[in-house]
């Protein structure tokens, strides 16, 4: 993958489509031999033009070009080629095999054939037929077939993962005088979900107030995680909540059923369905309204599709992780220009998607883009996200990350001038480079330690692990991503089994600022693709929430955890901050139940600066990861808690416990408080 990503920066160019573009109608027309076609199958599709009045003769040409999705072009999955011998070739370990593309026609000409083959999916690319001898007239048809194995099985054409609803497949028609004209009405075809459904997919939300209706979300997906709007039986949820049914008829990919719960505790729903069954995530019945929610987002995706319906806009990544897999927050992250094909389109596109979808209570389509800059080895990736749905789009040229006129200034400056908050993750840092050095502390504030697509980067010895990270003096929240370039928000079964990693907000409402400010004051917690719930704070002369940085002395640090499968482990983790050194394991119990509470009280704390944080593992290697506790003892620490006024109003009295700005504390003994499940409880 790393190869592919030089790629991106070496090859990536404005998009073009035909420069000589008419703004008449089209002679000719198109259709496809297929429609329907199956997701991650192998085909063969004919695309059929059929000659208009007037007919074609030589010089005249026609070009079909790759369908787009979103920035990228199919070749991700199937590369057309005009080389048979390339058939079955994979260019790099990422892709799909090259397919064949030939060329045929009914009438009595001769064509030649020329394609613009490239392996970058993010360079605009085609196949061109041009009449070379002979005339067509009105009727005939030129047939170009993508993945033509009449001669070799291999050469079939791979297609996406994706079920996609719609997908246009534009051609364009140059006769006579040269300018190109689109063909119009333009072919479309759907991917389609396979016939069995693997799962049911239940999701709830994780903390809701007893004897208030919510919303219970069940989808049967198929073995690639598409929904299946063909799947008709009927959904049962079981009798201690309802015992309501559904039958699904056809088009209906989803149900919402409305239930509520009067009985405070955690809760665990199942839902039967033609011998397939499937548990919601943990829900936390609470009798009064908490301070905070927590809401899931998957915030690092890559592509997809949208398309109009009636003048209403469908975005098929946002209808899929809002309607299918029940998310709260998406966004799809394109890549800082000049990447992505037609990014200034593709970005409009996506600031219309974010109006559109964003709603108060119900869902936030927020707005970011990837950024490598030209020194991807130096600084690393980062995602940057915004607190509106009218941010700009970035530019790789924006580089480095903290030099003047770099990546910060930039975010400053768009502050500054219109009032966008921003804020940048780093990501993939142990693959792609890291810069740690350059901290600042306002504007990269989470770092994503877990995605799908990259695996985990919370190494405690590599020096581009979450742990040098923190030792280099970076306050990171923590987030988990998916980094799907399907479009697929939160699939379950994102990449090889796995899951979408995702990321939990801690907010007192679902709105786009909200879910903006949890990102930026760290409140926020990452797993590996599992609601698990929870709940991590501390307790030292005052409460200390997860993400906060304060002046310690004693600290004793509690959590609740309530998994989606039994948890094997937790583990509460300390790394120095400010200084290389060991990260050390406080404490670990190995729970063996679904839910689990527990206290360490750090005793023998001596007021080093350190962040501490929970691990919460399951017997399903799923996994959870809170965001840091910051324990500090520096009175002088811009932003810092004093929850006991150690340092009080002159932060110099000796008898708030300071000597010189520095707070004095501390113990000989680490006790360890173990308690039965339930007996703590501390809401998010």
């Amino acid at each position: 993958m790393l190869a592919f990503l030089l790629l991106d920066i070496a090859l990536a160019t404005q998009w073009t489509a035909p420069p000589n573009l008419s703004s008449g109608p089209s002679v000719g027309g198109a259709h496809l031999s297929l429609t329907q076609l199956p997701a991650d199958g192998d085909v063969t599709v004919d695309y059929v033009y059929v000659v208009g009045e007037g007919g074609m003769t030589a010089g005249d040409l026609l070009r079909i070009e790759d369908p787009l999705f979103h920035g990228a072009r199919w070749s991700l999955w199937g590369a057309p080629t005009l080389n048979p011998d390339k058939c079955g070739v994979k260019e790099y370990d990422d892709a799909a095999p090259f397919s064949l593309v030939t060329a045929t026609t009914t009438a009595d000409a001769e064509l030649s054939l020329w394609r613009l083959e490239e392996v970058d999916i993010h360079v605009y690319a085609y196949t061109e037929v041009e009449v070379v001898s002979g005339d067509l007239v009105e009727g005939d048809e030129i047939r170009l077939t993508y993945g033509d194995a009449s001669e070799d099985p291999d050469c079939l054409h791979h297609l996406p993962p994706r079920a996609f609803q719609r997908v246009s497949w534009r051609s364009f028609e140059s006769l006579g005088s040269g300018d190109f004209a689109q063909v119009r009405p333009t072919p479309v075809f759907s991917t389609t979900a396979a016939p069995e459904a693997r799962s049911l997919n239940v999701v709830a939300p994780s903390i809701v107030v007893a004897n208030k209706p919510f919303a219970l979300k069940v989808a049967p997906l198929d073995r690639l995680g598409n929904a299946m709007p063909r799947w008709q039986e009927t959904l049962t949820i079981q009798d201690e909540y309802g015992g309501a049914t559904h039958p699904l008829a056809d088009g209906e990919a989803f149900v919402d059923f409305t239930i509520s719960i009067d009985e405070v505790g955690i809760h665990r729903i199942r839902v039967d369905a033609d011998g397939l069954f499937g548990r919601s995530n943990p829900i936390e019945v609470v009798d009064v309204p908490p301070a905070n929610y927590i809401y899931w987002g998957d915030i690092h995706n890559h592509h997809g599709l949208s398309w109009l319906h009636e003048g209403v806009r469908v975005d098929e990544n946002h209808y899929y992780g809002r309607d299918i897999v029940g998310l709260d927050v998406g966004v799809e992250s394109i890549k800082a220009d000049p990447i992505e094909i037609d990014s200034a389109n593709v970005w409009s596109e996506l600031r219309l998607n974010c109006l559109q979808y964003t709603e108060d209570n119900h869902y936030v389509a927020m707005m970011g883009f990837e950024w490598m800059g030209n020194a991807m080895f130096e600084d690393g990736h980062h995602n940057v996200y915004f607190d509106t749905c009218s941010a700009p789009l970035g530019s790789h040229s924006i580089m480095p990350l903290a030099a003047t006129g770099g990546m910060y200034d930039w975010m400053r400056q768009l502050y500054d001038e219109e009032g966008i908050r921003s804020v940048a993750v780093p990501h993939a840092t142990m693959y792609t480079g890291h810069n740690f050095a350059d901290r600042d502390d306002t504007l990269r504030t989470a770092f994503e330690v877990y995605s799908a697509a990259w695996g985990s980067s919370m190494s405690h010895t590599d020096d581009a692990g979450i742990a040098r990270a923190i030792m280099a003096g970076n306050r990171f929240g923590f987030v988990a991503s998916s980094d799907n370039h399907d479009g697929f928000l939160a699939n379950p079964f994102a990449v090889e089994e796995r899951g979408s990693g995702l990321a939990a907000f801690v907010a007192p409402r679902l709105s786009l600022e909200a879910v903006f400010e949890s990102l930026q004051s760290r409140r926020t917690y990452a797993t590996s693709g599992a609601r698990i719930i929870v709940h991590f704070w501390a307790d030292d002369g005052g409460e200390v929430q997860a993400g906060d940085e304060y002046l310690a002395a004693s600290p004793t640090f509690l959590w609740s955890a309530h998994g989606t499968s039994t948890i094997s482990s937790i583990t509460l983790l300390a790394s120095p901050v400010g200084a290389v050194g060991d990260v050390v394991q406080l404490r670990q119990v190995h729970p063996n139940e679904l839910d689990s509470e527990g206290a360490f009280a750090w005793d023998d704390y001596l007021g080093q600066p350190s962040a501490v944080w929970l691990q919460v593992k399951q017997g399903d290697d799923e996994v959870a990861w809170s965001s840091p506790i910051w324990l500090t003892n520096n009175c002088g620490t811009p932003n810092v808690l004093d929850p006991a006024n150690r340092c009080g109003a002159t932060r110099e009295d000796e008898g708030c416990g300071c000597v010189n700005g520095v707070v004095v504390g501390g113990g000989a003994i680490g006790l360890v408080l173990l308690f039965p499940v339930l007996l703590v409880r501390k809401m998010a």
